[in-house]
């Protein structure tokens, strides 16, 4: 009688070369994601300003927007609940904060600031406005020094 041949054996073959197949070209496809997306973080990097702002949220929920910030800007937390909480010895970041329409409220954390805004408020205005004058703030701060 004749002997078969092992046809499983080919088939079980072919399908593990199939397999690591697969799996190199899912870790050269994976390699090369990782490589661009890391190059695109350090280009990023490279190309955005040096403002002192780390990050910027907005919180529609809580009306309110905080200010990461690179470097302390005070030693305890304060809160100002409007124009006339203003200390005298201000160096004008809390009246250029009060100044922009809408700002109802102004915190002081050590690296943060936090805006509160009136409910009818947007802000688009608001969010855009703070953040150059909390970076005109930062460059005077940085100048001083």
């Amino acid at each position: 009688m004749p002997r078969k041949k092992n046809v499983l054996g080919r088939y079980e073959g072919a399908n593990l070369l199939f397999f690591l197949g697969c799996i190199v070209v899912l870790g050269l496809f994976l390699t090369w994601v990782f490589h661009y997306y890391g190059t695109e973080d350090e280009r990023l990097a490279k190309a955005a300003p040096d403002t002192g702002i780390l990050s910027e949220v907005v919180s529609s929920a809580t009306n309110s927007c905080l200010f990461y910030l690179e470097n302390k800007i005070t030693d305890s937390p304060r809160t100002f609940l409007s124009p006339r909480d203003i200390p005298a010895d201000d160096d004008g970041l809390l009246k250029d904060l009060f100044d922009i329409a809408g700002v109802s409220q102004v915190k002081y954390e050590e690296k943060a600031i936090v805006i509160s805004k009136a409910p009818k408020a947007h802000w688009e205005y608001i969010q855009s406005t703070a953040r150059e004058v909390i970076i005109e703030y930062l460059d005077k701060r940085k100048a001083k020094k």
